[in-house]
């Protein structure tokens, strides 16, 4: 409910601004205009009507420098050509030519009084002329801003509003008004000269001032309030983005307008005092994407946010490094760039509103004032609409509202404090209890180092034992050599009996397979194998291995079959998603291999050999399956089957001989991808060796969609 009220009077205070533009336009219109230079204003009056805008047709002098004796020499024979005022020069054409905003010229405007303003103390408001002028009111010097020059080397720039007062002793009176531009994207007299009493210019500009002043001034209390609070709690960025925020705009405040840091400063050259206008905008977009990823970090695109700030930090380079005549160029660049950012966190701000957050619905009416100040000010720089400078004032109004969401959100802070102390005290009144429980936990605490321990124990038992065995398994080939060696030797064997040598090279090569596995299991068993994981597409890496190894097993008489990746979710198979997988390719090939070579010795001549792949949404996994139509496994010996050496019960009567170290190894490699490996086995009926790895889908050239 208070929300509601809140948003109401948010766009009642828009409705309202609105209509005041629009009365105040539409009182613009009513206004009389100059026709071939001359503009009739004796029915005007500055008490009921105010200030006079002097706008319509002025007569215009292009690439010519006049002063009043000048023109009003009848010898001159000068023909003037008649243009709307305000406007850009290029909005003026010549022979059917367009002009150019690079130039100088003269303009001419005669001025039809009423009877009661003569004598009376008049003054003229001048604001907006790019970008350095001089001024007669009949015939006398009036007021200048810059330098007037016939080319860039010549003028000076400089743009500052002015008020010149004057006292009229005839009813006509006539202004000369000559400009020069070399400098920047827009030249002319782009604003309204307003003609009215110097009591009503002086109070209008007057208001101006203090009002520019005031928003400068808030703004800046504002910023160094914000930064005192991050500087307490530097957790939160909020506080740094939106203080920085408010003094980069307050100091634009002061270089826009009435260019109160231009009448505070008057060394201030105009070239820097517009790099500060524009900058002000630029690092105030950065900050502004900032301050919307620190609020919604979730709802905004970590590289899009690095995107908009480095790309409007970089716009400001450019402005700081470059001169006016470029920057200012770029104006429509900047412009529609802010807009799409704006259009980008306005997206973020409505996401984080259907998600619920925390005062996104403030900040979305925050956002609309901002936006809609930034709309205005981007049609008043480019001429579309009269309304004038009200990007601190939207400024203003979304900072309110910032404040309130930061008022709110210590509320709740301190809220939740209290509901902490309380529980605090309950938890203290309830401490026996508690250390009753505490007292059982550890208690159980001790029973399981007992159990770890007792564990450490059956696990040294275990190594004494694989030292046994490896001392058995490394000394039965040995022997055997040595056996074959002395026979030849004592020449009880002929030492080129090519059975004998086949014999003992081929217990060389089980011993140099038995240290090999051995090296390896060691290095996996010490995490110091290194593994090379890459994104892997399941059913495409297994089908593979699956046709690598096809040959070699059929060649042995066994069927060998593959099923490809199989999933309880049918939308799988029909919107483009694939299964990845993040492994080491050839690791993982040794693991199949293994399983494979392993089914390949159990099976006996024309058994099947198979292989299955399962793809599980929930929880995330792949699993592959080798299984076999071979003799089985006893069930006294399937906890044992991957430990080192151990090949089962009746393994010397098999015809199939190993190293006893495979399976050890494809466990230590599907642990170390943090997968886990099992068996499956009925004696007689077969064995099924299967390992599950975590994998997720993920559209054919798109983004996956990680479990």
């Amino acid at each position: 409910m208070r929300k509601s009220a809140l948003y109401s009077v948010m766009l009642l205070m828009v409705v309202f601004c609105t209509a005041f533009r629009a009365d105040e336009a539409l009182a613009v219109v009513k206004a009389p205009h100059a026709l071939q230079g001359v503009l009739d204003a004796t029915g005007w009056s500055a008490e009921r009507d105010g200030d006079l805008p002097l706008e319509g047709e002025w007569e215009f002098y292009w690439n010519q420098l006049l002063e009043p004796n000048d023109i009003n020499d009848q010898s001159s024979h000068l023909n003037p050509t008649y243009v709307k005022v305000p406007n850009e020069w290029h909005g003026y054409t010549i022979g059917g030519k367009p002009l150019s905003n690079d130039g100088y010229t003269t303009y001419r405007l005669q001025i039809k009084l009423p009877p009661g303003e003569i004598h009376k103390h008049e003054a003229l408001y001048i604001s907006g002329i790019a970008t350095a002028y001089r001024l007669w009111i009949d015939g006398s010097y009036a007021t200048s801003n810059g330098t007037v020059g016939n080319s860039k080397d010549s003028m000076i720039p400089r743009n500052y509003a002015k008020i010149v007062t004057f006292t009229p002793d005839k009813q006509q009176i006539e202004l000369v008004l000559q400009v020069s531009n070399f400098v920047q994207r827009k030249g002319g007299l782009w604003s309204s000269i307003r003609l009215g009493s110097e009591q009503q210019i002086s109070y209008e500009r007057d208001k101006k001032v203090t009002v520019e002043a005031s928003l400068a001034a808030s703004l800046a209390i504002m910023g160094f309030y914000h930064l005192v609070i991050f500087l307490l709690r530097r957790k939160d960025m909020s506080p740094l983005f939106l203080g920085t925020l408010c003094l980069v705009i307050a100091i634009r405040t002061l270089f826009v307008g009435e260019a109160l840091a231009i009448r505070l400063f008057p060394g201030i050259s105009w070239e820097w005092g517009t790099k500060l206008e524009y900058l002000g905008v630029l690092l105030g977009i950065a900050l502004v994407v900032a301050l919307v990823n620190s609020q919604y970090p979730g709802e905004m695109n970590r590289n899009m946010c690095k995107i908009a700030v480095w790309v409007s930090v970089s716009c400001a380079f450019v402005v700081l490094i470059t001169s006016a005549g470029l920057y200012t160029r770029m104006m429509l660049a900047f412009q529609l760039w802010i807009l799409l950012i704006f259009g980008y966190v306005a997206f973020v701000y409505v996401l984080a509103l259907l998600r619920r957050k925390e005062a996104a619905g403030f900040n979305c009416v925050a956002l609309l004032l901002f936006i809609a100040a930034a709309v205005n000010d981007t049609l008043y720089y480019n001429h579309t609409v009269s309304t004038g400078d009200s990007f601190p004032l939207g400024l203003v109004g979304a900072l309110f509202i910032q404040s309130f969401v930061l008022s709110r959100k210590f509320s709740r802070s301190f809220k939740q404090v209290e509901k902490l102390s309380r529980e605090l005290a309950v938890i203290n009144e309830t401490l026996e209890e508690k250390i009753k429980e505490r007292t059982v936990q550890l208690r159980q605490s001790v029973a399981n180092l007992q159990k770890a321990n007792n564990e450490l124990s059956q696990l040294e038992t275990s190594r004494r034992h694989l030292l046994s065995g490896i001392s058995h398994e490394l000394g039965t080939p040995l022997t055997s050599i040595q056996g074959y060696v002395n026979g030849m030797k004592d020449g009880v064997i002929d030492p080129g009996n090519p059975k004998y040598l086949n014999l003992i090279y081929e217990k060389t090569v089980y011993l140099d397979r038995i240290i090999g596995d051995l090296m390896e299991l060691s290095k996996l068993e010490a995490r110091q194998m290194a593994f090379h994981f890459e994104p892997l597409p399941a059913e495409d890496y297994f089908r593979h291995i699956y046709e690598k190894y096809e040959p070699e097993l059929r060649s042995n008489g066994q069927q060998f079959e593959w099923d490809g990746l199989q999933s309880a979710e049918e939308s799988l198979k029909n919107d483009g998603r694939i299964v990845i997988f993040s492994g080491d390719p050839l690791r993982m090939e040794q693991v199949v291999s293994n399983l494979l070579t392993n089914a390949r010795k159990f099976t006996s001549a024309g058994g099947t050999i198979r292989i299955d792949l399962l793809f599980e949404h929930e929880p995330g996994t792949i699993t592959l399956r080798v299984s076999d139509t071979g003799e089985g496994i006893a069930d006294e010996d399937l906890p044992f089957i991957f430990d080192r050496f151990y090949r089962g019960k009746g393994s010397k009567e098999r015809r199939a001989v190993g190293t006893g170290l495979g399976l050890a190894i494809a466990k230590e490699i599907i642990e170390a991808h943090g997968g886990t490996i099992g068996v499956e086995s009925k004696p007689g009926q077969g064995s099924a060796f299967f390992f599950k790895l975590r994998a997720y889908c993920e559209k054919f050239g798109g983004s996956g969609e990680r479990m």
